[in-house]
């Protein structure tokens, strides 16, 4: 089997279209690519104005391929847990009008009812994080991540807090590091408060 997270781009232009079980194939694809990776791929517009032409005139598509609207590729990515989700027009057909279809209540939002294509490029994760796991090894940041939660959670919050503070004295981590690390992981920010308050009375060099 391949071995995870050893892809920096994957391709994957028919998987949201053709594939039998797309949902699967884009777990498969997150798990192949590095922290700092992403995806590429395409969509038929369902609501490109000639496929809505053809469903007044009661044409239907031919069940080959899959027709998405954005909205709904954005949720599918998000489920299979895709960041920074970003379209780009493929093929459009500027020669055709949307003002009717407009009047009809179809909002022609960044003109996607005139584009056919959609483009896709979804990454593994947002840019902040992808950068926080460059600095240290992935035990390091799973036991800070474990220890940041216990202290979110109030589980022996000072004793936690301590352990915490001995970890980056011991692996170097520096202040902007775990400022920022401690942003992407807690929810609330009242812990964010108690770390940086607390942080200030131990400053990393002085342990």
């Amino acid at each position: 089997p391949t071995q995870a997270k050893c892809f920096d781009i994957i391709f994957a232009r028919d998987c949201l279209t053709l594939a039998p079980d797309f949902y699967s194939v884009l777990l498969e694809i997150n798990h192949l690519l590095k922290d700092s990776g992403y995806m590429i791929t395409q969509f038929f517009n369902v609501r490109f104005l000639g496929v809505l032409e053809n469903l007044k005139r009661g044409i239907f598509s031919d069940g080959e391929k899959r027709f998405w609207a954005k909205g709904d590729v954005v949720k599918i990515l998000d489920d299979a847990i895709y960041k920074e989700i970003r379209f780009l027009p493929g093929e459009s057909a500027e020669n055709l009008k949307a003002d009717a279809w407009e009047k009809f209540g179809f909002e022609n939002f960044s003109k996607d009812l005139t584009t056919k294509i959609w483009l896709v490029k979804a990454r593994k994760c947002t840019a902040e994080v992808a950068a926080l796991k460059e600095f240290y090894t992935e035990e390091i940041r799973a036991e800070l991540s474990r220890l940041i939660h216990r202290i979110e959670y109030n589980i022996d919050r000072e004793k936690n807090f301590a352990e915490m503070m001995n970890l980056c004295r011991r692996e170097n981590i520096f202040d902007e590091y775990l400022e920022d690390f401690v942003r992407e992981v807690t929810a609330h920010e009242e812990v964010r408060e108690f770390i940086r308050e607390r942080k200030n009375f131990f400053p990393l060099a002085n342990i």
